[in-house]
């Protein structure tokens, strides 16, 4: 019987899981970025360092990016106040326009 609630738990846990991974990939979503941060703070004796972006869009909700130093400077190479952040639906992170780039 144990063996049954642990198969259970593990098929309930990976379907949220998904549900809430399809849910990030579907939204859709373009703003501004309002600020950007560099945070560091301890974990297992190790100091690390996260980049936090915050964003408003255009419907005026508020919103943050988190990411390691790392990712940020390969996906985000450049990134200033006052981008434009557009996240289409399919893809997981955001595509950065710059401010005063001409649109085609």
């Amino acid at each position: 019987m144990e063996i049954l609630y642990s198969v259970l738990a593990f098929v309930g846990l990976t379907a949220l899981l998904t549900w809430i991974s399809m849910r990030q990939r579907a939204a859709a979503w373009s703003g501004v970025v309002t600020d950007i941060r560099e945070h560091s703070y301890w974990k297992n004796e190790v100091e690390e360092e996260e980049m936090i972006v915050t964003y408003r869009t255009d419907a005026g909700k508020k919103g943050k990016l988190k990411m390691n130093t790392w990712a940020f400077g390969q996906s985000f190479p450049g990134l200033q106040v006052g981008d434009r952040l557009i996240k289409e639906s399919g893809q997981y992170t955001p595509r950065v326009e710059k401010s005063g780039s001409a649109t085609a």
